[in-house]
C-alpha cells in the first residue's frame, strides 16, 4: 500500500542525503514514553520537532537536548474539547510541515494526534496507538470511530505494543496486518535490574517494612485500571495476612474516593499513598516490593509491568490479553479473571505464603523482559521502520 504517490508535492517528505532523519513528533501531551522516544532520536543524531497541543508544559530538559525544537500550542479555552477535536490546529501543523520539512511524521493517540496527522496529508506517517484509543475509545463515540477510520486509511505503517491490539486494528479497520509491527515500549532492563540488590534492604528499612510482604500498585487511578477491584481484594487479604502492606503510586480522578474507601474500611495502616512521583523515585521504591499487582480491565503492554519484571518481582495480573503475552500462569506469575477480587486475594495470599515460588517467578520475569522488553532493541527496530518508510516515500 503506497500512500505517497498521489499526494501534493509540497506535503511529501524531503529525505536527507545522510543518515540523520528529520522527525516531526506529533503529540498532545508529552508523556514519559514520548520523552524516551525523543531522547533516543536526539542521541542518535536525528533532528526532532515536537508539535504539542496541551495545557501541560513540555519538560525543559527535553528541549535542551541537541537537535530538538518545539512548536507548542497552549490550550486554554475549553482545553479538553480542543484536545479531543483538534481539527482547528490543521493550518498550524501544515505551516510547521512546510517550515521544518520533515522526512517522516510520528503520531501517537489515534483519534486526536493521529487524526490531525492524517488530515495534514503528510507521508510517510507512522502511527503508534496507545492501546485504549483502539480497544475502548471507539466504543465510546462514533466520532472516535470515524477519526480512527481516517487514521488507518492514512497511516503508512502502524507500530502497536501488543498482539491483541494488532488484531483489533485489522478486524475493525481493515488495516493490512503486514504493515503492523508489534513494538513494546520497552525499558532499560539492565539499569533497573542493577537497582535490586543495593537498594532493597535500604528502602524497606526507610519504610520500616523489613518484616512485611510489600505489594506494589503503580497504575493511574482511573476506571480502566480496576484499582477498586484491588482494594476489595485487599480487604480480604489483610484479614488473613497482617504482614501485607501496599505501596500505592500514581494518582487520577478516582484518588480521593479510593482513599476514603480505604479509611472507611479501616485499612489506613496497610497503605502508603505516594501520589505521582518522579520515575527515579518510583523505580527506587519498586525495589522494596515483594510482588506487583495490576487489575487492569484493558491494556496494551504495560511499562509498569515490565519495570516490575526487571526488578525481579513476581506479578499478579488480570487476564487482559496484553498481560497474557508476558505472563504465564504458574511460570512467572499468577493470572486472575478481570473484576474477580476473590481470586485476586487468593493469588496474593498464595505468594505471601510461598517465598520460594515468589523468588522463582521474579528470576524468570527478569529473563523474559531481558529477551523481549529491552528499549534499546525496540528503538533499533523503530529506527529501521523510519528509514524504510523514508526510502519508500522519496520524491522522484
Amino acid at each position: 500500500m503506497n500512500r505517497t504517490t498521489a499526494l501534493p508535492r509540497r506535503l511529501r517528505s524531503f529525505p536527507n542525503s545522510d543518515r540523520a532523519m528529520r522527525i516531526l513528533f506529533l503529540v498532545s501531551c508529552v508523556t514519559a514514553h514520548d520523552e524516551k522516544f525523543v531522547r533516543s532520536f536526539s542521541e542518535a543524531g536525528h533532528v526532532v520537532r515536537i508539535f504539542s497541543f496541551h495545557w501541560r508544559e513540555v519538560p525543559e530538559e527535553l528541549l535542551r537536548l541537541p537537535n530538538v525544537t518545539l512548536t507548542r500550542i497552549h490550550l486554554q479555552f475549553l482545553a479538553r474539547a480542543q484536545r479531543f477535536l483538534p481539527v482547528h490546529l490543521l493550518p498550524r501543523l501544515q505551516r510547521v510541515i512546510r517550515e521544518f520539512r520533515p522526512d517522516v511524521m510520528h503520531a501517537g493517540n489515534t483519534w486526536n494526534e493521529g487524526y490531525l496527522a492524517a488530515l495534514s496529508g503528510f507521508h510517510p506517517l507512522l502511527v503508534i496507538p496507545y492501546g485504549s484509543d483502539v480497544l475502548l475509545d471507539t466504543q465510546r463515540s462514533f466520532l472516535f470511530r470515524r477519526a480512527n477510520r481516517a487514521v488507518f486509511r492514512a497511516a503508512d505503517w502502524v507500530a502497536c505494543d501488543a498482539e491483541h491490539v494488532k488484531r483489533k486494528i485489522v478486524a475493525d479497520f481493515g488495516y493490512p496486518p503486514e504493515q503492523i509491527t508489534i513494538f513494546p515500549k520497552g525499558i532499560d532492563v539492565e539499569s533497573i535490574a542493577r537497582l535490586r540488590d543495593p537498594l532493597r534492604a535500604t528502602v524497606r528499612k526507610e519504610l520500616d517494612w523489613e518484616k512485611h510482604f510489600v505489594l506494589v500498585m503503580s497504575r493511574n487511578h482511573e476506571p480502566v485500571y480496576g484499582i477498586d477491584v484491588f482494594l476489595r481484594a485487599m480487604e480480604r487479604v489483610v484479614k488473613v495476612e497482617q504482614r501485607c502492606r501496599v505501596l500505592m503510586m500514581g494518582e487520577g480522578s478516582l484518588t480521593t474516593g479510593f482513599k476514603e474507601w480505604v479509611s472507611t474500611h479501616g485499612m489506613d495502616d496497610y497503605f502508603l499513598w505516594m501520589g505521582k512521583i518522579p520515575r527515579t523515585d518510583l523505580l527506587r521504591l519498586l525495589q522494596a516490593g515483594d510482588a506487583y499487582v495490576s487489575a487492569s480491565l484493558s491494556d496494551g503492554t504495560s511499562v509498569s509491568l515490565l519495570e516490575a519484571m526487571a526488578s525481579r518481582l513476581p506479578v499478579v495480573v488480570s487476564d487482559a490479553p496484553s498481560n497474557l503475552e508476558w505472563v504465564q500462569e504458574g511460570y512467572n506469575g499468577e493470572i486472575f479473571p478481570r473484576g474477580d477480587e476473590t481470586t485476586l486475594a487468593s493469588k496474593i495470599l498464595m505468594l505471601a505464603a510461598d517465598p520460594v515460588r515468589s523468588r522463582e517467578y521474579g528470576d524468570r520475569n527478569l529473563a523474559v523482559v531481558r529477551k523481549r522488553g529491552d528499549w534499546g532493541r525496540s528503538y533499533q527496530e523503530l529506527e529501521m521502520i523510519y528509514s524504510q518508510l523514508i526510502k519508500k516515500g522519496k520524491v522522484q
